[in-house]
């Protein structure tokens, strides 16, 4: 019996964000042995939680999108 749709679509997205996760950490590798303000920078970030709520968006070809966040 075949998954579900559902099921390979997570699948495929798990996949594509794992890959673009292990882009982000060369990438971020790449830039701090070529800048020591960059890692400094990097090292020392502070990441904030996401927040939900509702987000409004002023797009050209959308003209307004608003997106929950909380979904």
């Amino acid at each position: 019996m075949l998954p579900k749709c559902d099921t390979l679509i997570a699948a495929a997205g798990g996949a594509f964000l794992a890959e673009q996760a292990r882009d982000i950490r060369r990438l971020v590798a790449e830039l701090s042995l070529a800048s020591s303000d960059f890692a400094h920078c990097w090292q020392t970030q502070v990441v904030l939680a996401r927040e939900g709520g509702e987000r409004t968006f002023n797009h050209p070809a959308m003209v307004r999108h608003v997106k929950d966040r909380n979904i």
